[in-house]
């Protein structure tokens, strides 16, 4: 019993330490199940990021094409000449020559002005395109990181079944011995009660055949017509009901 005792409570041990490794496992798994939400909810942002970056590109090289004249004038002070340029053909009086060349002026001060905007908006597309690529940086660190997190978690994971896989194993041996230490103490048990049945077997023999040598005497007895006495009167009746 002293030993059945010893594996149920090495048994009671093992299953609280695959208990706890279980509830550890448990909360791998969520923080695996987190983080991979995450990897993806990230991975769909870098790709509408590049999506973004993709038709940034695409108008900036539209834009490029479009920049023939120099891209640092400023479009305000073209304006302004412009402007005057045309008050001067409307108010003052020139040959047909410097009109014509003054209206030359002004076309070439226009297409200027175009590339002029062109140019600040194409700048203003490259710095978007240099914030979105930034971002996109940012994310694929991130990603890179939470990848980082998951491989080690899962290794952290195979450890935890292969400790989970031994405690089966160690929890399946004690539970043979218990039932091998059940089995003998079944066994012992059995051979002391046949050990016991056996005894009162023999007493019983031996009973049995006190009375049958006390029986012939009282038969003697009662073939001489003797007196029978109160104890022979109690073998008669033993004797009775042991049918002899």
């Amino acid at each position: 019993m002293e030993k059945l005792e010893k594996h149920f409570a090495e048994l009671k041990n093992l299953l609280n330490k695959k208990k706890v490794l279980v509830s550890k496992l448990k909360d791998v798994n969520n923080q695996i199940a987190d983080k991979i939400n995450k990897l993806k909810k990230i991975t769909q942002i870098v790709k509408k990021n590049k999506e973004e970056r993709d038709k940034l590109l695409l108008k900036i090289k539209e834009q490029k094409s479009k920049v023939k004249l120099s891209r640092f004038h400023n479009p305000s002070k073209l304006e302004s000449l412009i402007k005057k340029l045309e008050w001067k053909i409307q108010t003052e009086v020139m040959s047909y020559e410097k009109e014509k060349r003054l209206h030359k002026k002004i076309q070439e001060l226009k297409e200027l002005l175009e590339a002029s905007k062109i140019a600040k908006k194409l700048k203003d597309l490259q710095k978007e395109k240099r914030l979105l690529h930034s971002t996109i940086i940012a994310y694929s660190k991130e990603w890179q990181k939470l990848n980082s997190e998951v491989n080690k978690l899962k290794k952290e994971k195979q450890k935890l079944i292969t400790k989970i896989e031994k405690l089966n194993k160690e929890i399946d041996n004690v539970n043979k011995e218990i039932s091998n230490e059940k089995k003998k103490i079944g066994e012992e048990k059995l051979k002391r009660a046949k050990a016991k049945l056996s005894e009162k077997e023999k007493m019983r023999i031996q009973i049995k055949k006190k009375l049958a040598e006390k029986l012939k005497k009282v038969e003697e007895k009662i073939k001489k017509k003797e007196k029978l006495t109160t104890e022979d009167l109690l073998v008669l009746q033993a004797a009775e009901k042991l049918k002899f």
